[in-house]
């Protein structure tokens, strides 16, 4: 019996430490964490070279578990246990809490019923199951009364764990997060197998410390006279708690090294970190960046970026030219199959709405011929309108029904089963998508990636419909249950989060590309760490819903059915954050030579980003030594005119005041006056809600390409020509009714201002709304004279061009829809909108409409209220005085006062003047017009997005 730590800090003596052990003893069976790790061993013991038979086996977890129980077949009868997937173990959590919720139904907290919940559940049991808390113990020690407590969230969690602990054993199935402790088991039971395994010293690779369970059998194992030897990793910390710490009395060599050498580089956003890091490999291959050292080729270098950042990492490698290997395939939730059933079930859910329908119509691998914006102009809503609109286009009609066909047997509810056989059905049977995909490559070369990855996902597809009559049979009713709409979703979901695509063959002389965390035993020459922020490392981490901080601090101390819980530990958050930073220290052991630590400095809001504050710590430790640091975060998006530049990726920022030539310069006797620039006051909410989408919009001209189909803006014309010249009418002579005078007008009024409406057949559908939504909008305006405004009113003018405001910068004009000038000279300000009034509740042009009109006008003393007459709704939004707010038609009286809305117009007016005189136009990125606005490419908000933490710690296995 031999229990043996060699502890390292660098790979470069991990390798070292293999060969020598190797060297000595080449009979050995290694043990690593994951399946990539495999790989690294592989290639490290190969190159020492070994030819003939097999002179060592690695083994993981799982396989040394069945190799276990093969043994125990053959010779005493007793079967292994079957290891259940990511999604199988989603499956059974999902219809235990169902039962749950059947069973108590009202009494449960209302969160118990959302998708999430099944997700926040099963971390906390997987982390029960490591730590072998027994489930009887947890209900004891949590509710000794032994009465039900469905309002209580532990005791959820202990009722369902307690189910589904019993369903594994009733089933004969294993949860991967107790592989440790069946090992344990087969170790104790011994047999063939094991005995043959003695026969060999084993080698663990990469394990810097054990949970309770792997603990309980790494001490079965040296029990049993296992000769062992742990490779641990250190993290160079006076707090850490490792392999050495946990297995006493077990020999101990340092294999030492000397700290690693780390340059920092900052970014802008998420994006401009990425082409900064890029930008700084190119120039250090020309030998012009500020990195230290020779550049050591492609080949040598590595980078890793969190998993929802992969895809921008590709597009910015690929954009400046560096050559690279994806080192792990993407999941299949990020490839165009998930993306294509997630369009189609949103499509579905909102009743197959013009745009999305078509985009999704559209797309590349289903009918890439297709008119998208045709179909947009169509205006259909709904799968029957959708299907007669394509009765005479049949490969699109074709598409349409396959993806309905789809999200009816998702909607209508099917097994899991029959759900993941839609979807293979859908991409490869009832439409071809990589045929699709295929005959485009040529033209388009970019989609060969696209078609890899779409065959591998539907191979990962096609394995697991293999297993699903195996899983049905292993889980009994649950596994057979039907999964409908959200639930089947959720199901996918799950599926595509944990199954891999290949990520293709390999290409020499290339750089590596990480998503996540890589192979313990992955190192390189460069090593290049990204988004090293304290918003991911160590993150935000906050206590289980499910097990509170103090619940777990209770269970540790307590004496539970005759033994203490002691034994085991639940990780607290503070233990967590620890182990966060080991980890990160770890990754920093991936460089050999250079270590690159970069971070953005503001995230997609345009908040700062702080830098981890493990990077200090692991500088004051000496774990690293910091070498200097490269600062492009503020105004270096471009670089300056005497910098290099990455061609054609990148442009120089040019010379301020740089011009290409002299003009000829000749001074007026007289001083001209300058000229102001003049806004319309139907602008100024386009300021209040974003300054830069002001002037993009107001200031540049800019704006978005027009989709086609239907134009609201020549939609709300044609309405406003309609009432003024029935308001016209109806003021020579009210004995007619507003509502009789627009009918007989409204068509041809239409076809002057509209025709494309009155003659297209796409827009017929349209026009049907466009007469609703007049009509209701003319009969709000008849019933406010009816209550009263008629009678108070002495004039009323339309189309009124308003008293021009000459600022420092700015002239401000303004034409109101219609004025009515009361009895007592009070004047009320009409606007007429083809929406809802409730869209302009808190606008402000109508209140700076009533700033110019205190300028003086004839007739009007003062503006007695405002207000804004919405069609669609047909209701009316404003302010006004208190004794006119009834004659309006408001529905309540305004709380903010009609003076307090006039001085915020004020203030804005004087904002929107200094922004033109300073031009300064910053964009507000907590704007809630973020979502639709058509400029998001040039704020770059897309670019500067946030990101999820980050966690995976496989290596803290």
């Amino acid at each position: 019996m031999s229990l043996r730590i060699i502890s390292y800090r660098s790979l470069v003596s991990l390798e070292r430490e293999i060969l020598e052990l190797y060297g000595k003893t080449p009979g050995l069976n290694f043990v690593v964490p994951a399946s990539e790790d495999r790989e690294w061993l592989k290639d490290v013991l190969l190159a020492k070279g070994t030819f003939g038979s097999e002179r060592f086996r690695i083994y993981r977890w799982d396989e040394l578990y069945r190799e276990l129980c093969s043994g125990l077949e053959d010779q005493q009868g007793v079967e292994g246990l079957v290891q259940i997937d990511p999604p199988d173990h989603w499956l059974a959590l999902h219809g235990l809490t169902s039962d749950l919720i059947a069973q108590w139904g009202e009494d449960l907290p209302p969160g118990v019923s959302q998708m999430g919940f099944v997700s926040s559940l099963g971390e906390t049991v997987r982390e029960l199951i490591r730590e072998e808390i027994p489930a009887e113990g947890l209900m004891e020690g949590l509710f000794p009364d032994g009465q039900g407590h469905p309002d209580e969230p532990s005791w959820i969690l202990g009722h369902i764990y307690g189910e589904y602990l019993s369903l594994l054993r009733e089933r004969k199935l294993m949860d991967s997060a107790a592989i440790s402790t069946e090992i344990a088991k087969q170790v104790d039971i011994g047999g063939g197998a094991w005995a043959s395994l003695l026969m060999r010293p084993m080698v663990m690779v990469g394990f810097y410390s054990f949970n309770h369970s792997q603990l309980g059998m790494v001490r079965s194992m040296v029990r049993s006279g296992l000769n062992l030897t742990v490779l641990s990793p250190t993290s160079g910390m006076s707090d850490e708690y490792g392999a050495l710490a946990q297995l006493e009395g077990a020999s101990l060599k340092r294999a030492e090294s000397s700290p690693f050498r780390m340059f920092s580089i900052i970014g802008a956003g998420a994006r401009h970190e990425l082409e900064t890091v890029a930008r700084e490999l190119i120039l250090w291959d020309k030998g012009l960046s500020s990195l230290p050292g020779k550049f050591p080729g492609w080949q040598d270098v590595a980078m890793t970026v969190p998993p929802n950042s992969i895809l921008l990492a590709e597009e910015v490698l690929d954009r400046y030219g560096i050559p690279f290997n994806l080192m792990k395939g993407r999941t299949v939730s990020q490839t165009i199959l998930w993306d294509t059933i997630r369009r189609a079930w949103d499509c579905h859910r909102d009743g197959w709405q013009p745009d999305p329908t078509s985009e999704l119509l559209c797309l590349p691998w289903m009918v890439p011929e297709g008119d998208r914006r045709g179909l947009a102009r169509s205006s259909a809503r709904g799968l029957r309108e959708w299907r007669n609109y394509l009765k005479d286009q049949q490969e699109l009609l074709r598409a349409l029904d396959a993806v309905a066909n789809f999200c009816k047997i998702l909607s209508s509810g099917d097994s899991c089963e029959g759900i993941l056989r839609a979807v293979r059905d859908l991409a490869s049977e009832v439409m071809d998508w990589r045929r699709t995909l295929s005959s485009q490559v040529e033209n388009i070369p970019d989609l060969d990636r696209s078609v890899l990855e779409l065959g591998s996902a539907v191979g990962e597809l096609d394995r697991k419909l293999l297993k699903m009559k195996e899983l049905q049979a292993d889980l009994g009713e649950i596994g057979s249950r039907h999964l409908k709409g959200g639930e089947g979703m959720a199901f996918l979901s799950v599926w595509a989060d944990s199954s891999t695509v290949w990520p293709g063959p390999a290409n020499l002389g290339s750089m590596s590309l990480y998503s996540g965390t890589p192979p313990v035993m992955a190192h390189h020459g460069v090593w290049i760490m990204t988004e090293a922020t304290a918003k991911n490392w160590p993150g935000s981490l906050a206590e289980s819903p499910l097990l509170r901080e103090a619940q777990k601090e209770e269970l540790h101390s307590m004496d539970i059915m005759g033994s203490r819980l002691d034994r085991t530990h639940l990780p607290l958050l503070a233990e967590k954050r620890l182990q966060k930073e080991v980890l990160f220290r770890r990754l920093m052991a991936c460089g050999d030579g250079l270590l690159i630590v970069s971070r953005p400095s503001v995230d997609g809001s345009g908040r700062p980003l702080m830098e981890s504050p493990f990077i200090k710590r692991a500088v004051q430790d000496s774990w690293v030594e910091d070498l200097g640091s490269l600062d492009r975060s503020s105004g270096r998006i471009l670089p300056s005119w005497t910098e290099p530049a990455v061609l054609p990726s990148e442009v120089h920022q040019p010379p301020s005041g740089m011009f290409t030539f002299r003009p000829e310069r000749t001074f007026p006797e007289k001083p001209t006056p300058v000229e102001l620039r003049t806004i319309a006051l139907s602008s100024v909410d386009s300021f209040r809600i974003c300054p830069l989408r002001f002037r993009c919009s107001y200031i540049e001209g800019l704006y978005p390409p027009d989709p086609g189909g239907f134009s609201p803006a020549l939609a709300g014309t044609a309405m406003h020509e309609i009432m003024n010249r029935a308001w016209g009418e109806y003021l020579k002579d009210d004995s007619k009714p507003l509502t009789g005078l627009v009918d007989e007008i409204w068509e041809s009024v239409l076809e002057e201002t509209y025709r494309s409406m009155v003659i297209d057949r796409d827009l017929a559908r349209r026009k049907a709304m466009f007469y609703s939504e007049l009509m209701s909008g003319v009969s709000l305006v008849q019933s406010i004279e009816s209550g009263g405004l008629r009678d108070r009113r002495v004039s009323s003018l339309t189309e009124l061009d308003l008293p021009r405001l000459p600022m420092d910068s700015v002239a401000f004009t303004g034409k109101a829809d219609r004025l009515d000038i009361l009895d007592d000279g009070r004047a009320i300000i009409w606007d007429y909108k083809s929406g809802n009034s409730s869209s302009y509740s808190s606008s402000l042009q109508l209140a700076a409409y009533g700033v110019l009109l205190s300028q003086g006008y004839p007739g009007v003393s003062c503006v007695g209220g405002y207000g804004f007459i919405g069609f669609r709704s047909g209701s009316v939004t404003g302010t006004s005085d208190d004794d006119t707010w009834g004659l309006m038609g408001l529905k309540a009286k305004s709380r903010i006062p009609l003076e307090s809305r006039f001085e915020e117009a004020k203030a804005l007016l004087d904002s929107i003047d200094r922004a033109v005189g300073s031009g300064e136009f910053p964009p507000d990125y907590e704007s809630s017009g973020c979502a639709r606005c058509g400029y998001s490419s040039l704020c770059r908000r897309g670019e500067l997005r946030g990101k999820e933490d980050d966690d995976d710690q496989a290596e803290l296995s």
